[in-house]
């Protein structure tokens, strides 16, 4: 590395000595133009180009020095890119052959840093080798030790089993001798059947052991038996005290219950609720040793008490955490029905389910929606028998943002019909005839596998359909045409068409056994304008001072789309001076649809 920075180091300063016998800065050649120092006829932004390939091929150096291991190692690269780079930035007299030196002397270091890298990648795949070699081997290891143990396994299972015999047949000698003993000494014929009876459970206890853990709870039970024996003469006491004995458990089991009952009721109990901890401190301090010391039934109803005014508590509480769950349930559900009416593809499904009526959502166009579901109606009829044959096709015709191609979709979706769209994008460029072609196909054979109409619309229809000029969207529209024509009653295919110029339409398309019916989708009136504001409030509060009649005298020119901006920009508006994010949460003002209408105006004041 030190014998390659000489040589670098020399052969700068070769170049930096031949640069000063180079003509002056600015000089001019026999041409007359000015030409960069030392440069051979280069320009200087050649010049400059050269250098900054220069410099980046130096910087990924540095990048690529970083990934070594071998931390001098890089370090020597790094130092060696570097201070190249500073060489050539500090040179005050550029010229290309010094750049282009200089780009070989990098390009060299810079394929000596590949080659450490790749030797680098090779040995750590040798040493990952070597790991799955040595894991290989760790695992066999670990293999034959598993068998080691699982033969010392069955080997103490077996000696286990052994003295688990050996214990039980002790422990059972010892009971038998004790039962003998005390029937020698016992005339009453009740209580040595009841030692009987408390001896053949202690046999069964011996009868299930199986370890030796559970030897000292049958000796245990022995030792309990044998101040059985010892006190059976004092029988009455005995009784009385068993008796006191078994009220007690049974209290101490119901506040066992009781704690339970808490303890589960308490687990619903949101733990963010500022009661939550002191009552949960109550559960807490009444542990299951508090309980089983208790030795009187006074202490029991002092403690079964507490729990059941506890329990008390938590219910009420309880009840109005549910309350608060249900309230925002109604409210997420409110919000989620907000924006399904807004999203088109959900409105979609909602009319498709018959949730909503065309009118829900699409306001206004009433001639419009007429004209286009008698068209449908007509279809049906039909093809139910009837004898009027209906036109092939609709076109909705208007300004932009009267919402031509939503009413349409909107249509197809009420009246539950399958829909097949082009657009101008979809058919423009290479074979767009052949996907006009391909889509009528399809929608056909849809409409035959329902039994249905489905609708065909072609959206921007001027973008196809303008009249003919030799280019190539003539082809989609003859294309178009011949389609249009070949279609009958029969095939249950309903073209519906939209355009924002129905002056620049090919006459051939809306003339007589065509598109031959056509309605106008215009701005909003009045009336059309109240019922859309309408439409986008009537699921949001809305204050008091909000008066859409007058709000409406100030929407001239406005668009449908306009007006449902107007809305969306409300909503924004009183969102952020509320600062919140739920549509339930929100009230709707005159200044913030005013705010909406403002926007709206400048808007369009902007576009003219």
């Amino acid at each position: 590395m030190d014998k390659n920075k000489k040589i670098l180091k020399k052969v700068l300063a070769i170049a930096l000595s031949l640069s000063m016998a180079g003509p002056a800065v600015g000089e001019k050649t026999t041409t007359g133009s000015a030409i960069w120092p030392f440069s051979k006829g280069y320009s200087q932004e050649e010049v400059d180009a050269a250098y900054e390939k220069a410099f980046n091929w130096a910087d990924e150096g540095v990048e690529l020095a970083k990934g070594l291991d071998d931390t001098k190692e890089a370090q020597w690269f790094i130092k060696e890119f570097q201070e190249l780079k500073i060489n050539l930035e500090n040179d005050e007299k550029r010229t290309y052959d010094k750049a282009t030196k200089s780009r070989k002397e990098i390009k060299k270091l810079l394929n000596d840093v590949k080659a450490s890298i790749n030797l680098q990648e090779i040995e750590r795949r040798k040493a990952e080798k070597r790991k799955k070699e040595e894991e290989h081997q760790k695992a066999e290891e670990h293999k034959r030790k598993l068998e080691e143990q699982k033969l010392q396994m069955e080997k103490e299972e077996r000696e286990r089993q052994e003295a688990i015999k050996n214990a039980a047949v002790s422990l059972e000698e010892k009971l038998e001798s004790m039962l003998r003993d005390a029937v020698k000494k016992i005339d009453s014929a009740e209580n040595i059947e009841l030692l009987n009876s408390r001896a053949g459970e202690i046999k069964e206890k011996i009868s299930q052991i199986d370890n030796l853990n559970r030897v000292p709870g049958v000796e245990a039970l022995i030792e309990e038996f044998k101040a059985e024996i010892t006190t059976v003469l004092e029988e009455e006491e005995i009784i009385r005290q068993e008796n006191l004995k078994k009220s007690l458990e049974k209290a101490k089991t119901g506040l066992f219950e009781l704690r339970e009952t808490l303890q589960n009721l308490l687990a619903e109990l949101d733990k963010e609720d500022e009661n939550y901890s002191e009552l949960d401190n109550v559960f807490v301090g009444i542990h299951p040793e508090l309980i089983n010391s208790i030795d009187n039934l006074k202490g029991v109803d002092a403690i079964k008490n507490e729990l059941e005014s506890t329990i008390s508590q938590v219910k009420v509480l309880l009840d109005k955490q549910e309350q608060k769950r249900a309230e925002k349930k109604i409210k997420e559900e409110f919000d989620r029905r907000i924006e399904d009416l807004r999203d088109p593809e959900k409105q979609a499904e909602l009319l498709a389910e018959g949730k909503v009526s065309l009118d829900d959502i699409i306001g206004g166009n009433k001639k419009a929606k007429n004209k286009a579901k008698a068209l449908i109606k007509s279809y049906r009829k039909y093809n139910s028998g009837g004898k009027i044959v209906p036109s092939k096709g609709l076109l909705f015709y208007g300004p932009p943002g009267t919402g031509k191609t939503s009413l349409a979709k909107a249509i197809a979706a009420e009246e539950g019909l399958e829909l097949f769209a082009i657009t101008p994008s979809f058919v423009m460029g290479d074979n767009g005839e052949r996907k006009v072609l391909e889509m009528f196909e399809q929608a056909k054979k849809a409409a035959q596998i329902s039994g249905k109409p489905v609708i065909f619309l072609v959206d921007e229809i001027d973008a196809v359909a303008q009249k003919r000029s030799n280019t190539g969207s003539d082809k989609v529209l003859v294309m178009l045409m011949n389609e249009i024509d070949k279609l009958t009653p029969r095939d249950n295919v309903i073209i519906l068409s939209t355009t924002n110029r129905r002056e620049a339409l090919d006459a051939a398309i809306i003339r007589s056994g065509r598109l031959d019916q056509s309605v106008e989708v215009g701005h909003p009136n009045t009336d059309d304008k109240k019922e859309i504001m309408n439409i986008y409030l009537k699921h949001l509060n809305c204050a008091n001072d909000v008066n859409i009649a007058n709000m409406v005298d100030k929407m001239r020119g406005f668009s449908g789309a306009d007006i449902k901006r107007v809305v969306d920009i409300a909503i924004e508006s009183a969102m952020e001076l509320e600062n919140i994010e739920s549509f339930s949460d929100i009230t709707i003002t005159n200044a913030d649809i005013q705010t909406g209408i403002a926007t709206i105006m400048d808007e369009k004041t902007s576009v003219y």
